[in-house]
């Protein structure tokens, strides 16, 4: 690849999202995430604009502001090979680097820490609900770390936007161990499943283990599906465990809904 691209000055490998590679940039002295994605036989680049579409939606507010818990889209352009997607930089990497330096140096999130977490991650989501966009693919490697710590949601390579709140959809898409029962059931889903995959998140956070593994897909399916969720031992309150645990209601209908994830979330946070 050439270390250059329109006017960007490519620095090096940041990592691999949902749809292609991922690169740190720079131009006129500042720097960029330009996420490089090739280009179909048939040059098709509907997928490309829905993750565009969705991104530039995302960070809409309804009242024209900026929302500042999404990676802000910066520009798009194609060349014969690539289609190319500049980004915000989120310069201190990712929720789950940030999980495995907590675990490499022997520690735990603090509660007050994992209920802000849920506060941040549950109005992003939110957010997206309101605007009739399912994320599918909520997980720590794609919630980014802003530089006043802000999280943000990111790669919206998988992102779906619905006619309405109340709409579905059937592609089974996400990362295995984040997805949701019923996109594995192959049955119609919504927004719920970003609330099963941010469940499954911060169950993560707090136990330093997603709830459900297996030496196979087949297994990992199955215990997802079938197998109750194990419970959490390390020492953070009821109401913390008791939320996570409604989130991971296996019947969608019956999991709890992310304004309730919010506002429960919100109610924790310290008074300001």
């Amino acid at each position: 690849m050439c270390t250059r691209i329109k006017n960007y000055r490519i620095l090096e490998e940041l990592g691999r999202g949902s749809s292609g590679l991922v690169h740190r940039a720079e131009a006129d002295g500042r720097f960029y995430a330009i996420k490089q994605i090739p280009r179909t036989s048939n040059n098709d680049d509907s997928q490309v604009l829905d993750e565009i579409n969705a991104m530039i939606t995302f960070q809409q507010t309804a009242n024209g502001s900026n929302f500042h818990g999404c990676v802000h889209f910066i520009e798009c352009f194609q060349d014969e090979h690539y289609n190319y997607i500049v980004m915000e930089l989120c310069d201190h990497g990712t929720l789950e680097t940030e999980l495995q330096n907590i675990i490499s140096r022997g520690e735990q999130f603090t509660e007050e820490t994992l209920w802000l977490f849920a506060s941040e991650l549950s109005l992003s989501l939110l957010v997206l609900k309101q605007r009739h966009i399912v994320h599918r693919d909520i997980k720590p490697a794609n919630i980014f770390i802003g530089a006043d710590s802000t999280l943000k949601l990111g790669d919206m390579g998988y992102a779906r936007q619905l006619a309405s709140t109340m709409d579905m959809t059937i592609s089974p898409v996400g990362t295995p161990y984040y997805a949701a029962p019923e996109i594995l059931q192959s049955r119609h889903y919504n927004s719920q499943c970003d609330v099963w995959s941010l469940g499954v998140t911060l169950y993560q956070l707090t136990q330093q283990t997603v709830p459900f593994d297996g030496q196979t897909k087949d297994i990992l399916f199955h215990r997802i599906k079938t197998a109750p969720v194990p419970p959490i031992t390390v020492s953070v309150s009821d109401d913390l465990k008791n939320l996570i645990g409604q989130m991971l209601i296996k019947e969608p209908d019956s999991r709890i809904k992310i304004e309730d994830v919010n506002t429960i979330a919100r109610a924790h946070l310290p008074s300001q």
